[in-house]
């Protein structure tokens, strides 16, 4: 397929700036418009073809490092695990519910913790009176 290119003679492109002069307006040749529309369709099979190709190499690539990883990983040895330590020797002395609640040292921590962040209002408070 060849595409020639057939140029005007100056005459008729002479002839061709008047007439639009005149008229204003030259009419489409009647194939444009689907012509145009051929070549736009064409370009967007194109690009989803290649967007659709490109995909195909993601998940081709994700199938091939997973099938990997598969063969691969069995071969990793694990770590030696030490014995895990007990929930006694992780959290320490185990106290009951009543206990908790009964525990009225808890309350004066928190009391004195206070005391100390606020600068020592309530042991000034206690000397004045």
């Amino acid at each position: 397929m060849s595409v020639e290119n057939k140029y005007l003679t100056d005459e008729a492109l002479t002839a061709l700036i008047l007439e639009v002069e005149e008229k204003e307006f030259v009419s489409a040749p009647p194939e444009f418009v689907s012509d145009v529309m051929a070549k736009i369709t064409k370009a967007e099979e194109k690009r989803k073809t290649v967007e659709f190709r490109r995909y195909c190499i993601r998940v081709l690539g994700s199938v091939a490092a997973a099938i990997a990883l598969l063969f691969w990983m069995p071969d990793i040895e694990p770590k030696e695990i030490e014995e895990l330590p007990s929930r006694q020797e992780l959290i320490g002395k185990t106290i009951t519910r009543e206990e908790a609640l009964d525990d009225r040292t808890f309350f004066a921590k928190l009391m004195s913790n206070l005391n100390q962040e606020m600068g020592g209002i309530f042991n000034e408070a206690e000397k004045e009176k």
